[in-house]
């Protein structure tokens, strides 16, 4: 088998569908389905089926639903994916609607703040500057959001196979991977964003993915693992800075 070159998580997305009659996914984090969104255009060009998550009401109903409207193998969850089922405090930027403020959206407030203190908001607040509140402490307000176990989303949406695990939680991320059940579902991808960690949770993530046999390499702010076996399969071969743990599929 010709070695297939992978760079990227757009590479090995394209690799492996190539592989795949009926790809299944799963979406932490949905927003509007659009902006940033790494999968969107997959999902609508190829037809994936797959649960999408998304927490913010009027996100999910205003900005998520209708743009897949018409895309059929799809369901929707109106919920944020957490350790109990129940509910929860998400925190959010109250103030504005816009795309930019609600992917801040963060079941993690000190995600928030952060932001907030490197100037980002000032950053974006363009035209919506007299909705401001007039006491920075006041810039972050919370929405009671339902909240699912993946448990109980597995059992819900009968998944018991994922291709691909997307995630993008807004520094939530590596709290999900730890309450990912690795032994019971075993995704081929792996995608996640990894820029709000700190480094010991980066590390941790790569080895809690190494020690459930996934290979990953870090992607600008994401990092994407791939399991093993499918990368010896397909025979892939990695040209990235940093191949996570070393083995037997080799880097170019």
């Amino acid at each position: 088998m010709e070695p297939r070159l992978v760079r990227s998580f757009s590479d090995l997305i394209q690799i492996y569908v190539a592989t795949v009659s009926d790809f299944f996914f799963l979406q932490i984090g949905a927003n509007d389905g659009l902006v940033n969104d790494p999968i969107c255009q997959f999902v609508r060009d190829l037809g994936w089926r797959g649960v999408l998550i998304e927490p913010q009401k009027r996100v999910f109903e205003d900005q998520l639903l209708p743009h897949y409207r018409g895309c059929t193998g799809l369901e929707f969850e109106n919920a944020a994916v957490s350790d109990r089922v129940g509910f929860r405090d998400l925190f959010v930027l109250p103030f504005s609607q816009s795309r930019w403020a609600t992917g801040l959206a963060s079941l993690v407030k000190g995600n928030l703040t952060r932001h907030i203190e490197e100037g980002y908001i000032e950053r974006n607040i363009g035209r919506e500057r007299d909705q401001l509140p007039d006491r920075v402490d006041d810039y972050v307000g919370t929405e009671r959001v339902r909240t699912v176990t993946f448990e109980a989303l597995f059992e819900k949406c009968d998944i018991k196979h994922l291709d691909l695990l997307q995630m993008d939680a807004e520094g939530y991320d590596y709290s999900l991977l730890r309450l990912f059940d690795f032994e019971r579902i075993k995704p081929a991808i792996v995608h996640f964003e990894r820029h709000a960690m700190t480094p010991a949770e980066g590390s941790d993530s790569r080895r809690l993915l190494g020690d459930a046999g996934y290979l990953s390499f870090p992607e600008n702010i994401n990092c994407v693992g791939v399991r093993r076996s499918v990368a010896e399969q397909l025979g892939l071969h990695f040209e990235v800075s940093d191949l996570h743990p070393a083995g037997t599929v080799s880097r170019l």
